[in-house]
């Protein structure tokens, strides 16, 4: 119900927030793709990203940042925290070069 009115009230955002907020990324991503031109999807999947990463939740930002299409993200969190696993997983899948 809350997507409804937040949507109703022309406030995509916010809506894209609750379902961020319940861990409903899905539904999120879906809620930003369908009100917001892309550049705004980006940004917004980046800043919850570094909410999360700041949180120590390294997981949920990384799949963050790759919804986002920005894959050097996660790879530099991994880096700078000292997950050498997940930053070659990360490297080896998204710069084969």
């Amino acid at each position: 119900m809350a997507e409804k009115y937040y949507l109703k009230a022309g406030m995509p955002i916010e809506s894209f927030e609750v379902y961020i907020n319940c861990g409903k990324w899905e539904s999120a991503l879906r809620v930003a793709k369908e009100n917001l031109p892309e550049s705004e999807v980006q940004q917004l999947l980046v800043r919850q990203g570094e909410k999360l990463e700041h949180m120590n939740n390294y997981k949920e930002a990384e799949r963050l940042y790759l919804l986002a299409e920005q894959a050097e993200l996660a790879i530099r969190m991994y880096k700078q925290n000292n997950q050498w696993d997940n930053m070659v997983r990360l490297v080896s899948r998204y710069r084969r070069e």
